[in-house]
């Protein structure tokens, strides 16, 4: 086992929060996969939400797209424009796994959040983090990230993730098999399994310091 700690899960459950946390306490370095990918939906001027529906909308197409497929498909025409600069730019799912796939070869000393982490760091300490939904869109709504569609209520939020979380599935799993359903926790594929609900950030690092110096016995 390399020194290295991955940590995947719910959207909301503290990936990042923590992640930076354990880095911070273990003097490793942190990689987020999500920010990679929001800094990707920042530079094509749209937010991450849209970035992902654009991403699922790319499995459907084969070579350039005409307007006329694009609205058979039922894009709206205010995002024809992103997603045309998103084909030029690069597939953001296959670019932020080829940044992992070099960073499990090269580095070890590293924390790294995201939902496909556990695949690209075969040799790693693997977490996966559960949040009760209606907690995660809590956590959610009151963080209000610049890239994140703004929303009026925590309703909206668990409506938004919810759907979020069913169309990550579907493209990961179209795209890697089985092995991409990201939001599924199994023994196989993991070391650890926290559920975040009602613990602090204090507890979740604890916990996961415990059983990562156990894996080193």
């Amino acid at each position: 086992m390399k020194r290295q700690i991955t940590i995947s899960g719910y959207p909301g459950a503290g990936k990042s929060t923590n992640g930076k946390m354990l880095a911070s306490r273990l003097g490793y370095d942190f990689f987020s996969a999500g920010h990679f990918r929001r800094e990707a939906a920042k530079e094509l001027n749209i937010d991450i939400d849209t970035l992902n529906q654009l991403e699922n909308l790319r499995t459907k197409i084969n070579g350039e797209p005409s307007v006329e497929m694009l609205e058979r498909l039922g894009l709206d025409k205010k995002y024809h424009s992103a997603l045309f600069k998103l084909l030029k730019y690069g597939d953001t799912d296959v670019l932020v796994d080829e940044k992992q796939k070099n960073l499990a070869l090269t580095k070890e000393l590293i924390v790294v959040e995201g939902r496909l982490a556990y695949m690209h760091f075969p040799d790693a300490f693997k977490v996966f983090f559960y949040c009760e939904p209606e907690t995660a869109a809590s956590r959610v709504f009151k963080d209000k990230r610049e890239t994140e569609k703004s929303s009026a209520s925590e309703a909206e939020v668990l409506e938004r993730i919810t759907t979020s979380m069913q169309s990550d599935r579907q493209r990961y799993i179209t795209k890697y098999g089985d092995i991409g359903d990201c939001y599924s926790y199994s023994s196989e594929k993991f070391d650890l399994y926290i559920d975040t609900t009602n613990l602090t950030n204090e507890i979740i690092i604890a916990k996961i310091l415990e059983a990562y110096v156990k894996s080193w016995d």
